[in-house]
C-alpha cells in the first residue's frame, strides 16, 4: 500500500553496509515506485536497440534469440490470442476456491488473489520452434503498441500501459475484505503522478450461501458519526458495527458490480470475484479491517484521513441499486448465442459484457483488443479467422488477451458444453 503501515517488519541491511535497517514496506514501495519505473523505460529503449534478446527467467537455462527472430515471434502474437501466467497470493480474508479450481498447493495457507494480467507484474509464454520463453508483459505492451492496444488503448492518457487489470478476490470460505475506497483522477493524479484513477468492478462467478458485497453508504448512515468510529478504531482500537453504516447487497454468480473511484467497497465472505479493473492499482485505501491481524501477525495499515478525502458520501443504497448494480442488456445474438451489456458508466473507460453461447460464436475486434474469461463451461478454444495465428485453448476462470490486430475470431466451447464469457473491451 502507498501509505501507512503498521509494525512492518524490518529489513536488514547488508553486512558492507553502515547504514540503518529500512521497514520491508519501504523496500516494496521503492521496487514499485522507483526501481520499476527507472527499469521499465530502460527496457523499452534498449528493445529499440538490442541485437539479442535473453530470456533470464530460468538462470541455470538462459535463452537467447536474435532481433529477427523475437521480431518474427513477437509479430506472430500479434495474430494470436495470448495467454498470460497468473500469479497467486494468501491474504488474512483469503478462500478455498482458488486452490480448488487452479489446483494450486495443498499447502498453501490460502488463496486470497490470483493476479492474471497486472501489466507490471504478469509474464507470458510463448513457442518458438518448441522451446519455450518466457517474457514480461510489458515487453508485449511495447512491442505491440496499437496493434495490441487498438486505438482507443493507446492514448496518450494510458502513458503507454496495458490499461486494463484481471485478478481474482478470493472470500470463498474466507472473510471480509476490508472496507476501503480508491482515489479519483484529480487525487491520484495530485498526491501520486499517476496518469488516470483506480476504477473497479467485481464479478461474480460463485457465490456461497449468505454472500453479499459492500458499496456505498446506507441511506440513513450519518457521516460525521461513521467518521468518527472510523477514526477510532484506527487510533484507540475499537471496533464497531460496520454493517450499520456501509451499504451491503446480496451477492449470486453472473451479478455485475461497478465501483467508481471513491465508493467505498469491499467483498463480503462467500465469494468468488473476478476482478476488471483500471491497471492503476495499489492505492487502496481502508478505512476498517475488523482490527483483523495480517498474515504475519501485525495489524493491517488504515489510512482513514485520505480513504475519507476520496470518499463520495453521496453514493447511498438507492444511488448504488440505480446505477453500480445494472440490469443486463442485449446487444447482439444470433442462432446458439447472444451477448449482453451487463455494465458500462460514462466515468469509466472500460465496459464488460457476457457472450452466452451453445457451441460457438463470431467475433470481431474491429480494431480493438478484447479481454475473455470463460466463467461457464470448462474450457473454450480462440480460433483466428483473419491471421495466420494459433488457435488457443482457455480453461474456466483464465484469461485469453485478445490484440486488437488480431481482426476477426471465433470462439468455440472446447468440449461442447454450454458457455459463457465474459467480455471486456474498451468503451467508446
Amino acid at each position: 500500500y502507498p501509505l501507512g503501515a503498521s509494525k512492518p517488519e524490518v529489513q536488514a541491511p547488508s553486512k558492507d553496509s553502515d547504514k540503518p535497517a529500512l521497514p520491508a514496506y519501504f523496500s516494496t514501495r521503492r521496487l514499485y515506485y522507483v526501481d520499476y519505473a527507472v527499469l521499465d523505460s530502460h527496457r523499452k529503449s534498449m528493445l529499440k536497440k538490442m541485437d539479442f534478446y535473453v530470456d533470464g527467467n530460468d538462470l541455470d537455462t538462459p535463452k537467447m534469440l536474435s532481433k529477427k527472430a523475437f521480431r518474427n515471434l513477437f509479430n506472430r502474437l500479434m495474430a494470436s490470442p495470448i495467454k498470460p501466467k497468473p500469479y497467486y497470493d494468501p491474504g488474512p480474508w483469503g478462500g478455498e476456491w482458488l486452490k480448488k479450481v487452479r489446483k494450486l498447493p495443498k499447502d498453501m495457507i490460502n488463496c486470497a488473489w490470483s493476479y492474471d494480467l497486472i501489466e507490471p507484474e504478469t509474464s507470458f509464454e510463448a513457442d518458438l520452434e518448441g522451446t519455450i520463453l518466457e517474457f514480461p508483459f510489458p515487453v508485449l505492451t511495447a512491442f505491440g503498441g496499437k496493434k495490441l492496444l487498438g486505438k482507443l488503448g493507446s492514448k496518450k492518457k494510458y502513458a503507454g500501459q496495458f490499461p486494463i487489470r484481471i485478478n481474482y478476490d478470493d472470500s470463498y470460505h474466507g472473510d471480509d475484505m476490508a472496507l476501503q475506497s480508491h482515489p479519483d483522477d484529480a487525487y491520484i493524479g495530485n498526491h501520486f503522478n499517476e496518469p488516470f484513477r483506480q476504477d473497479e468492478s467485481y464479478y461474480l462467478v460463485d457465490t456461497a450461501p449468505g454472500s453479499k458485497v459492500y458499496l456505498g453508504l446506507k441511506e440513513e448512515t450519518d457521516y460525521a458519526e461513521f467518521r468518527r468510529l472510523v477514526e477510532r478504531a484506527e487510533k484507540d482500537l475499537i471496533p464497531f458495527d460496520h454493517n450499520q453504516y456501509v451499504n451491503s447487497i446480496p451477492s449470486k454468480p453472473g451479478d455485475l458490480f461497478l465501483i467508481p473511484a471513491g465508493t467505498i467497497h469491499g467483498s463480503g465472505k462467500g465469494n468468488t470475484v473476478l476482478e476488471i479493473s483500471a491497471t492503476t492499482y495499489r492505492y487502496t485505501l481502508h478505512f476498517y479491517d475488523y482490527l483483523r491481524p495480517g498474515l504475519d501477525g501485525n495489524l493491517r495499515a488504515i489510512h482513514s484521513k485520505e480513504a475519507f478525502d476520496v470518499l463520495d458520501q453521496t453514493r447511498r443504497t438507492n444511488w448504488v441499486l440505480k446505477n453500480l448494480k445494472q440490469k443486463p442488456r442485449k446487444v447482439r445474438g444470433g442462432k446458439g448465442w447472444d451477448e449482453f451489456l451487463i455494465g458500462k458508466r460514462d466515468d469509466m473507460f472500460f465496459e464488460v459484457r457476457r457472450l452466452e453461447f451453445l457451441s460457438k460464436v463470431e467475433e470481431d475486434t474491429a480494431g480493438e483488443f478484447h479481454l475473455l474469461i470463460p466463467v461457464v463451461g470448462e474450457r473454450i478454444t480462440i480460433e483466428p479467422r483473419d491471421s495466420e495465428g494459433d488457435p488457443v485453448e482457455v480453461p474456466f476462470s483464465c484469461l485469453g488477451v485478445i490484440p486488437a490486430a488480431m481482426g476477426r475470431y471465433r470462439i468455440r466451447s472446447t468440449k461442447g458444453d454450454p458457455c459463457q464469457v465474459v467480455k471486456v473491451i474498451m468503451a467508446t
